[in-house]
């Protein structure tokens, strides 16, 4: 799994408590993960990662809190292609667990 990391590409988890409340503290959980997009691979790998993660956050967040995830790809110059790929792959893979989750893509 080590090979499958690189300096390519950074995913951010979130917790947002919603609705957002007055005086409530948005807790933020960021969780760094490097991956180079372009190998088949490594997407495989990443979603794997991502489902295996989400899946044990689901069991400990509080109520009423949403997950999220933010593929940072800044400066990466990925192809809009590629990335709707990625996206759609995360939200299969974990559809089971946290129907529709939302991810977001980081450009600049």
């Amino acid at each position: 799994m080590a090979a499958a990391r690189s300096h390519s590409g950074t995913i951010h988890f979130l917790y947002i408590p919603s609705p957002p409340q007055k005086n409530l503290y948005l807790y933020y959980k960021y969780n760094h993960k490097n991956y180079d997009l372009t190998s088949k691979e490594n997407r495989k790998n990443l979603t794997w990662v991502i489902k295996r993660e989400v899946t044990a956050r689901v069991k400990n967040m509080p109520e009423g809190s949403t997950q999220r995830i933010v593929l940072d790809v800044r400066g990466r110059n990925y192809d809009k292609k590629l990335l709707d790929g990625v996206v759609k792959g995360i939200k299969n893979s974990c559809s089971d667990v946290y129907s529709d989750i939302p991810v977001d893509i980081m450009y600049q």
